[in-house]
C-alpha cells in the first residue's frame, strides 16, 4: 500500500501494522517511512505544545492531537469507492468533481447543503477588523464583511461513528525529537 501511495504522489511518513514481524521488511522496502507496530483500529495521537486559550500569558503545555500518517486524495478515495459500487474510479472522480462545482453554487445562493449521513455545509461571514457592530440593522454595510468561510457541521451518524475511539499515543515509541519540535510529522 505504501508503494501505491508514493506512486500517487503522497508523502508517507509511517506504516501501521499489528504484526511486529513485518517491521524489518517494511522498513527495508519503504525507507525513510517508519514502521508503527500498533492496532490500526485505535486512533493514533501525539502530544503538541500549544498555548492555553484561557491564559495566553502562561507557558505552553502539551495537549493530545491526532497523528496523521498521510493524506488521502481523490484518486485513492475513488479507487476504494469503486470497489463497493458499480461505478469505475473515473466515474467516481467525475461525481466528486461535479459535487465540488455544485455545492459551492448552492451555498452562494444562500442554501445550506446537507450530504445525508455526512453533514451540513454552509457559509459564514468574517467580519472586517473595522467592524465593531452597529446599533441598527440598516447601518451594516458590505465593507463590514472581510470574507466568507465554509462551515461544516457533522451529521449525528458520522459523529457517532467517530465518538469514543481507543487511542494509542505514538510519542514515546515513534516520534523522534526533531519531528516533535518542528511538528513536521503530522
Amino acid at each position: 500500500m505504501t508503494n501505491g501511495l508514493r506512486q500517487a504522489g503522497i508523502n508517507v511518513i509511517a506504516g501501521v501494522d499489528l504484526d511486529s514481524e513485518a517491521k524489518e521488511t517494511y522498513e527495508v522496502n519503504n525507507a525513510p517511512a517508519r514502521f508503527v507496530n500498533e492496532d490500526i483500529t485505535k486512533l493514533p495521537s501525539v502530544s503538541r505544545k500549544r498555548l492555553n486559550p484561557r491564559d495566553l500569558e502562561a507557558e505552553g503545555k502539551f495537549y493530545p492531537a491526532p497523528a496523521y500518517i498521510a493524506e488521502i486524495g481523490v484518486n485513492q478515495l475513488a479507487e476504494e469507492i469503486s470497489e463497493s459500487t458499480t461505478l469505475t474510479p473515473t466515474e467516481v472522480i467525475g461525481v466528486i468533481r461535479s459535487l465540488l462545482l455544485i455545492v459551492p453554487k448552492y451555498m452562494m445562493l444562500g442554501y445550506k447543503v446537507r450530504l445525508d449521513s455526512f453533514g451540513i455545509f454552509k457559509l459564514g461571514l468574517k467580519n472586517a477588523d473595522t467592524c465593531k457592530g452597529h446599533e441598527k440593522a440598516g447601518e451594516v454595510i458590505a465593507n463590514d464583511i472581510a470574507g466568507v468561510r465554509v462551515m461544516y457541521t457533522p451529521d449525528s451518524m458520522l459523529s457517532a461513528k467517530l465518538a469514543k475511539p481507543e487511542y494509542v499515543n505514538l510519542d514515546a515509541k515513534y516520534i523522534n525529537e526533531e519531528t516533535e519540535q518542528t511538528g513536521t510529522g503530522n
